[in-house]
């Protein structure tokens, strides 16, 4: 639960690109299979009727906290129609255990020595992805907590291949501006890329990094705010600044606002108001109307909101048990608690459920 929580947080690491970008060739894979099925990286035969299919090679440090538990990341991006999904170890040590903890992990699973240093580079950013068209041209190349909105876009018809050029050429100057301490150059590549992607979260959480290492927080609230008037209707922008506030209290107050105009935009999906219901109850203390907030997001959900998703309902049962205690009625709190472990008996939900049963008998 805690990676979900911070999916919005900064990364804290920035190298050099990738030597295989957006527009690039893709380069077929010379490698050992240890997982699923045998993954072609190119399109065998280029052909226009293939022109929806995508395949997606993910490299990842398969042991790495974040990677470990991304499993409704994964299963949002291999579950959809036309995508063929897999992931490349970066070290072949690690595939035994992985699988030896993983043992119902379906995704093909591979090594190719070669590929890590042809794909990666000296890129530092894992888990990564690589999204090759029919063509066999790399069309998006990110961080996989990204690929989610990247694919939404192609599947509407909305990807641009030729704007994504262009803010990849920008995120490379970001790069270089941090490395650089350029404060200026920063700048104006962030705002260049959001002019052409509002929200895009690679370049927002970039920019956040600069301005959060070094302390300028009113200044980082007062970017968010800027570009959320700004474009309205795009939804990471609304979370990105409940997010902070979670996270930096004197924020509290002003990102309950944020929640309100949030619910008000009807923007979001059922997994974010879910999300967005967890962080204002856990971490906006004492502040009644993030309170009403979450309240008003969970109405809007019921557990077929999800879907056969086992974590995300027993997650919404959670939730609501939360809301109830801090509603200060536990009867309800109880009874949804004992939903949350209908749906999955783990032991945080056994730990949970039995402290509300202990103040319900005081």
């Amino acid at each position: 639960m805690k990676k979900i929580i911070l999916m919005f947080l900064l990364v804290c690491t920035f190298t050099q690109l990738s030597a295989l970008s957006t527009g690039d060739e893709a380069i077929e894979l010379k490698t050992k299979f240890y997982n699923g099925k045998i993954f072609k990286t190119k399109f065998y035969i280029v052909d226009a009727k293939n022109q929806k299919k995508l395949k997606i090679l993910v490299f990842a440090r398969l042991l790495a906290d974040d990677f470990l538990h991304s499993d409704s990341l994964i299963k949002n991006i291999g579950s959809r129609k036309n995508v063929s999904l897999a992931f490349a170890a970066t070290s072949e040590n690690e595939i035994g255990t992985f699988l030896k903890e993983r043992p119902a992990f379906q995704y093909p699973l591979l090594f190719d020595r070669n590929a890590v240093k042809t794909y990666m580079e000296q890129n530092m950013i894992y888990p990564r992805a690589f999204v090759i068209n029919y063509e066999n041209k790399i069309i998006w190349d990110g961080e996989m907590i990204d690929l989610p909105d990247m694919l939404d876009k192609f599947e509407n018809g909305k990807y641009d291949l030729e704007v994504n050029r262009k803010i990849n050429r920008h995120l490379a100057e970001m790069q270089n501006a941090l490395r650089a301490g350029s404060e200026y150059q920063l700048d104006r590549a962030a705002r260049a890329i959001l002019a052409l992607e509002p929200g895009n979260l690679a370049c927002l959480r970039m920019r956040m990094f600069s301005f959060e290492n070094t302390n300028r927080f009113a200044e980082a609230w007062a970017f968010l705010d800027e570009f959320r008037r700004k474009y309205p209707n795009e939804k990471h922008l609304y979370m990105l600044q409940m997010d902070m506030a979670a996270r930096y209290r004197q924020f509290s107050e002003a990102g309950a606002q944020v929640a309100r105009a949030f619910i008000n935009s009807k923007l979001g999906t059922a997994n974010d108001w879910l999300l967005l219901s967890f962080l204002l109850l856990n971490h906006y203390e004492n502040n009644t109307e993030a309170l009403n907030c979450a309240g008003d997001l969970l109405k809007r959900l019921n557990s077929n909101s999800f879907g056969n998703d086992i974590m995300q309902k027993s997650l919404f049962f959670r939730t609501c048990a939360l809301l109830h205690y801090k509603r200060c009625d536990l009867i309800e709190a109880v009874k949804n608690q004992s939903l949350a472990c209908d749906v999955s008996n783990d032991a945080e939900n056994r730990k949970i459920l039995k402290y509300y049963q202990n103040l319900q008998k005081k």
